[in-house]
């Protein structure tokens, strides 16, 4: 009786063995020591020379290309942030009718991958403005709008409505209580979104190949451009290091002013009110509007000029994959049907491996205690290095015997699958920490092992979260560029590789073509990211 008594008051997870949990530690650690620390550590040492770094350093187009590269992140960061909060405020404070529905409508833009954002915008905006920094940033925003919204969003709704009150009770207006009380406790939110936002402007690829032009390239274009046009391997790796670098250095300023700026409030009060004033039910009206146009229109634009020849209507490029049927001798040098399957194979590939690997490496992370934690922050470092630094490593590391891995189709999955696991870990450790402590000790008091109580009680409870681990590692294979771009081999172009392509070139043909093929991407996004939506509410 004692004996019972006694292992009822120990954890699960305490009791697995340590060789059990070594062996759910060892596999993800290889996963992702072969294909992430092996690649950046082989730019680093392999390629990588003093001299090649003050060369870049010191090259004067190297310099105005990462002047361009910052100053068009800060842009486009400060421009999303100022556009971003009042729709952010809006959907956390009020309660109102399809408000999940827009919420999983401004996510959407976020989900869709780079190439079909940028495409709709080529599709949309006037030929004056392509190729334009302007153009740049109105991507950019529309990309980023729902990171400040998620972020602000859910700070703002920790803010009890006590403090509102009373800065209104004391005499302030409602813009004098947001700058003096809402925006100094937002501070933190504020500072993370800029950082997640400056990350990605600053990292864009597809965003730049479609709609930038040759004329505004940055230093991620750069990477890819003098490593497979100009074959200049050790200037890609001066610049991938610089890149990082830099990018680290922002990530610590950002963190000491986040955690300096940090108000942490306990609010009991956050269910959200239905705007009941009059300038209330505008205000909600105006934005709920705002965000169906601004986010409707491109998807818009983008279907409908997939169905238009030289503006005439036609329904040519859904019917005939092939541009010689209808101008004899055209070629596009892209076969749509085949970037579609190519794709599905990836993606397939993708979410196994991200599903096995995201799976093994959370309960690792689970049972394990520093150790794990040294884990989750492994995993959480591919999401800090852009996608062409990701494919620059993997496509240097694994080009010579006895790894010449780099014409295997898989390899491209894999580099998929490095981006879409963190994601996937998040999401699974929510559900495994979010358990009742009382169940693993009533299965020691039935008499189950803590394997089998692990199992029966943790793993079982996987299959929603998985599923939707598996729409977000779908989203995030269907939709990748950066690594894609330089792993892909002539003949195995996935469907955003095509969609650049064709966008890319001049002509009705090819860009109907490329829209056609964006606007299934934007389609399959839009169920993904509402299915996720609705599963996890």
């Amino acid at each position: 009786m004692d004996t019972d008594s006694s292992a009822i008051k120990i954890d699960t997870k305490n009791q697995i063995s340590s060789e059990v949990r070594f062996t759910f530690l060892l596999i993800p650690a290889a996963f992702l020591a072969l294909f992430f620390t092996f690649p950046v550590f082989k730019i680093f040492s392999k390629v990588l020379s003093i001299n090649g770094v003050l060369e870049t350093l010191t090259d004067e187009q190297i310099l105005k290309i990462g002047l361009f590269t910052i100053s068009q992140a800060l842009l486009s960061t400060f421009a999303t942030l100022f556009l971003g909060v009042i729709p952010a405020i809006v959907l956390s404070k009020y309660e109102f009718r399809g408000r999940r529905a827009i919420g999983a409508l401004v996510l959407i833009p976020f989900m869709l991958p780079t190439v079909v954002a940028a495409s709709a915008f080529v599709a949309l905006l006037p030929e004056k403005l392509h190729n334009t920094l302007a153009a740049i940033i109105i991507v950019h925003i529309f990309f980023n709008i729902a990171v400040v919204v998620r972020i602000v969003g859910l700070a703002f709704a920790q803010i009890p409505k006590g403090i509102e009150q009373s800065a209104q009770t004391l005499g302030a207006s409602s813009i004098e209580t947001f700058f003096k009380v809402h925006f100094r406790l937002l501070t933190s939110a504020l500072i993370s979104s800029a950082v997640v936002i400056f990350l990605f402007t600053f990292t864009s690829f597809g965003v730049i190949q479609v709609i930038g032009g040759p004329t505004n390239s940055t230093l991620e274009v750069e990477v890819a451009r003098n490593a497979l046009v100009l074959g200049d391997v050790s200037k890609a790796a001066a610049i991938s290091v610089i890149q990082l670098i830099f990018l680290s250095a922002v990530l610590g300023m950002s963190f000491y002013y986040s955690k300096r700026n940090n108000v942490i409030l306990k609010s009991e009060d956050q269910v959200r009110s239905r705007p009941e004033s009059l300038r209330e039910k505008f205000l909600v009206a105006s934005v709920v509007s705002a965000i169906i146009v601004a986010i409707s229109i491109p998807i818009i634009a983008l279907i409908s000029s997939s169905f238009r020849l030289g503006g005439d209507w036609s329904l040519f490029a859904w019917r005939n994959w092939n541009a010689s049927e209808i101008r004899p001798g055209l070629s596009t040098g892209v076969d749509p049907m085949s970037s579609i399957v190519t794709s599905i194979q990836f993606m397939m590939a993708s979410v196994a491996i991200t599903l096995a690997i995201g799976l093994i490496a959370s309960i690792a992370i689970f049972i394990n205690g520093r150790a794990g934690k040294i884990l989750d922050l492994g995993f959480a470092l591919p999401l800090a290095t852009s996608g062409v630094t990701l494919g620059f490593g993997i496509l240097i590391s694994f080009s010579y015997s006895p790894i010449d891995w780099r014409s295997n189709w898989w390899i491209i999955p894999v580099g998929h699958s490095l981006i879409a696991i963190p994601f996937v870990i998040r999401i699974l450790l929510l559900k495994l920490r979010v358990r009742p402590s009382t169940w693993p000790q009533a299965a020691a008091t039935l008499g189950a092992s803590p394997i089998r109580s692990l199992w029966t009680i943790d793993i079982a409870r996987m299959r929603a979260p998985l599923a939707i681990g598996a729409g977000v590692a779908a989203a995030i294979s269907l939709g990748e560029f950066g690594a894609t771009t330089l792993l892909t081999r002539t003949g195995t172009e996935s469907m955003p590789i095509a969609i650049g392509n064709l966008v890319s070139q001049t002509g009705d043909i090819p860009r109907a073509q490329g829209f056609m093929l964006a606007s299934i991407l934007a389609v399959v996004t839009g169920i993904v990211v509402f299915s996720i939506e609705y599963k996890n509410a």
